[in-house]
This record gives C-alpha cells, structure tokens and sequence, in this order.
C-alpha cells in the first residue's frame, strides 16, 4: 500500500515538472481588445496618414457591410477628402455654448433640422471645432431619426474625440530638438595674401620724353603720348589697363580742349571782341585745355592705372634658415661649423 502510494506521488511530482515549463512559455492572453476596422481608419485619418486611410476605406467598402456601417465609412472618407488626406486643421477653441437639441427646441427635431444641425457639427469638425463638433454630434447622436443618421453622426463624434486626444497628446509632449552632429569640415582656405606693384614711373618715362620732344617734333611727341603709356601696360601684360590708359589719354584732352574753346569764345564775344579776335580766344584756350587735359591724362595713368596686383612675396624671416654642419677631416678630427641662407 504504501510503495502504490509512493509511486503515485512519484508520478505527480514528474508530471508537474513537465507540466511547469510549457505552462510557463505560454503566453498569456492579452486584455487590450483589438481595434476594430472603423478604428484603425479613424486613427489613421487623425494621425495624417491618408492614403492608408484611403485604401482601408476602399476595402471595408468592398466587402459585405450593413447599410449604416457604409453610411459611416462615406461620412470618414468625405471628412478625409475635406481634410485633403493629411493631418486634421489645428483645433479652434471652442466658443459654442451648450445646446440641449440640435435647434433649441425640448421636442426632437425634424428630419430637416436634424440635417442641417448635422451640416454645422460637420463643418465644425472640417475646420478644428473638434470640441464643438463632438458636443453638437454628441445630441445628434440621440435625437438621430434613424439607424444610418445615428451611426453617422456617431462616427464623427468618435474621429472628433481621437482628433481632440491626438492634440492633446501632442501638445503634452515635451518637443524634441535635434543638434546636428559637427561635422569635421575644414575652415576655408584663406586667400593667398597679394601686393600692388606700381610701374607708374614707366609711364612717367615716357611721357616725359614725349613733352621733352614735342615743341620740336610736335606730331612724334603726341605719338608718344597717345602710345607711350599703353605700351608700357602691354609690357607688363595688362593689356585691359593698356586700352583703358589709351582711352583717357585720347578722351581728357579731347574733352578739355573743346571745352576751354567753348570758355574762349564765349569770354571772347562776351568782351565784344572782334570776330578774328574771339577766334584766336578760343584757339588759346583749347590748347591750353588740352595740354592740362594730357597733363592729368598723365597724372591718373601714372597714380591709377600703373598698378597690378601679385603674390606677396614671402618675408625674409621665412627664407632665413640656419643649421648647423659637421664634416669629418681625413687626417683625423672634425670640422664644425653652421650653414644657412639669410
């Protein structure tokens, strides 16, 4: 009796320790119900997700549905069309005060009130109001004239609270701000460090030989003048400077010329010289308007023009170097000494 009894404990205790592991590997059952189709749908429009919600949409519609469950899947498709397949408007606050029926009636409203009721709550729900929105669909919901109203105003009073929760939610969540990480770029190069090199007095060689032989050779002189500098410009290959010192030594002269001529003649009559005499005013003085224009021709291409822009040249500390040398001597010892370049 007793070995019977042993053997029963024996075997208990056996398939309990089998039993143990699988019971514990088991999963349990999860307490949170699953969301139905109409839920996921209303999340996804309130979450900005359209076109998920548009083909959910499409396939509840495919498939074999009641009346009013089609009449709330056309109400969330025509509010998803509203709100353009993106994240709902921003909620609005609400300034609606409460009403006990949809027209401010005790006795339930027509068909007609009813829709128009409806039509508010809907807009309301289309622009933000969600919370007016839910409380006008919220009496709609009770005073609906029948089962397609009623689970269509319910369905809209169920995306206006999910609207509502996600804003909510949204605007409790601490905002999150990302630092881009530094990025190991190099600092822009600097440019390379440049001076003006002045070659005016090469133009003031010239132009000095060009006054020195015009009183004998007057048209080799204003040759000179008109060539000197600009050739000198081409020498040192600016030859856009070269035009621009031609144009000034042509166009200051000119212009100062025609303009002490003009200052002649009009001194001339205004004295009430004679004809010949005025004549002679305004040759005077436009060649004295054109010496001092080729004069100040010469000034500015020699100060303005004569300059050209080079690499710095490296500073004599950088070209000093000093070191020391050590060589040793056939017959013996060393020769010590320093080499460098200064």
């Amino acid at each position: 009796m007793a070995r019977r009894w042993a053997v029963r404990l024996l075997s208990t205790i056996a398939l309990a320790c089998y039993a143990l592991p699988a019971f514990a590997e088991e999963p349990a059952p999860s307490l949170a119900p699953a969301m139905s189709p109409r839920e996921q749908i209303r999340r996804l429009l309130v979450m900005g997700h359209g076109d998920e919600a548009r083909e959910a949409i499409a396939d509840q519609l495919a498939s074999e549905i009641s009346m009013h469950e089609r009449a709330a899947l056309l109400e969330l498709h025509a509010m998803g069309t509203t709100w353009r397949w993106a994240r709902p408007p921003s909620p609005m606050p609400d300034t609606t005060g409460t009403n006990a029926s949809p027209s401010g009636k005790e006795s339930k409203p027509s068909a007609a009130e009813w829709n128009t009721s409806f039509e508010v709550a809907r807009n309301d729900l289309a622009r933000g109001a969600f919370a007016a929105a839910a409380r006008r669909l919220g009496v709609l919901v009770d005073t609906a004239p029948d089962l397609v109203d009623a689970s269509r105003s319910t369905e809209l009073r169920s995306l206006a609270f999910d609207a509502l929760r996600d804003r909510s939610a949204s605007s409790d969540r601490p905002p999150t701000t990302t630092t881009p990480a530094s990025l190991d770029v190099p600092p822009p190069a600097s440019p390379p460090a440049q001076r003006t090199r002045w070659y005016g007095w090469q133009t003031l060689i010239a132009d000095g030989v060009a006054i020195v032989i015009t009183p004998v050779a007057p048209v080799a002189g204003a040759a000179l003048y008109l060539t000197g500098g600009p050739t000198v410009h081409v020498m040192n290959w600016n030859i856009a400077r070269a035009g621009t010192s031609l144009g000034i030594r042509a166009g200051l002269p000119l212009g100062a010329g025609l303009l002490g001529a003009l200052s002649g003649a009009v001194m001339g009559a205004a004295n009430g010289s004679h004809e010949s005499s005025v004549a002679l005013n305004s040759a005077a003085f436009g060649v004295a308007g054109a010496g001092a224009g080729a004069i100040c021709a010469m000034i500015v291409d020699s100060a303005v023009i004569a300059k050209e822009r080079m690499p710095a040249e490296p500073s004599k500390a950088a070209l000093t170097t000093i070191r020391p040398s050590a060589a040793p001597r056939r017959e013996g010892g060393f020769d010590v000494g320093i080499a460098g370049t200064w």
